[in-house]
């Protein structure tokens, strides 16, 4: 028998943690609560309490999920499981939410007035924002900066090779990311001149983890861990990198909250 550690025990929603063990049993236990109960006697002392809480308090997502998990099209507990995370994830809301609509709106615009020369491709985007680090580091020449434009067309749009226009828009792309590379160092600098570990710390963490306009969830935890730092020293840092205007927090995150809501960070240099 396989045995595993559940991972959301703990949550704060306790219609998570009913659904989690439920699945448990289904695909660990073969349906067998006793057998489950022997070894998980955290599951044991809250099953009612959970089920309770999911019988009148589970959101139409949660239950959804639940009806799945019922009808077989779940095969094995690795694809609940994905299906649970995807759940989890932070919605936007707030500030969060008006971001995502602007930057939204901001590509159909790019779309409009680029025209022809407008890629659809947020691969080969993404791809192309993640080498303009390296060649900014680098201080790479126009040149050098063309044939990598030119190496991550062929890798992520061999399917649809771009139009000599669309290759124009990647270099420009990667150009206008290298600038505002370069633009670190005088954020950098101002950074090490304070002698805070964390703080240069957390900014290197984030620098290589998101591209500039990306978004990263930094709650208490997850930026405690990312970081390597106590928690009582991740608010002090974060707004130390705002003020930098390296990040801005665009949602404000909810401890104890029922609706999931994290801290969002959006890159700004």
């Amino acid at each position: 028998m396989t045995v595993i550690n559940p991972l959301y025990i703990k949550h704060h929603d306790l219609s998570i943690r009913f659904i989690e063990s439920y699945a448990i049993r289904k695909f660990i236990y073969n349906g067998s609560a006793s057998n489950m109960y022997k070894t998980h006697k955290d599951i044991k002392r809250g099953w009612s309490h959970w089920a309770d809480a999911y019988s009148s308090k589970a959101s139409q997502n949660q239950r959804a999920l639940m009806k799945d998990l019922n009808s077989g099209v779940y095969q094995d507990i690795d694809s609940f499981y994905a299906s649970l995370k995807e759940l989890l994830k932070p919605k936007p809301r707030g500030k969060a939410l008006k971001d995502k609509k602007k930057r939204t709106s901001q590509k159909a615009f790019q779309k409009e007035s680029l025209g022809d020369a407008f890629i659809d491709n947020n691969q080969l985007i993404s791809a192309a924002k993640k080498a303009s680090l390296d060649l900014a580091d680098a201080n790479a020449d126009q040149p050098t900066i063309i044939l990598r434009a030119k190496v991550l067309a062929e890798l992520y749009s061999h399917d649809a090779p771009l139009t000599d226009e669309q290759l124009q828009t990647l270099i420009d792309l990667i150009n206008n990311q290298i600038d505002k590379h370069l633009k670190l160092d005088r954020i950098e600098a101002k950074i090490l001149d304070q002698n805070n570990k964390n703080l240069y710390f957390m900014y290197g963490k984030i620098k290589r983890t998101i591209n500039v306009g990306e978004t990263i969830e930094l709650g208490l935890a997850s930026a405690s861990k990312l970081c390597g730092c106590s928690r009582t020293d991740v608010k002090p840092t974060l707004k130390e990198l705002e003020k930098l205007d390296f990040i801005k927090c665009i949602q404000k995150g909810k401890q104890g909250s029922t609706i999931g809501r994290s801290s969002i960070y959006r890159r700004e240099h």
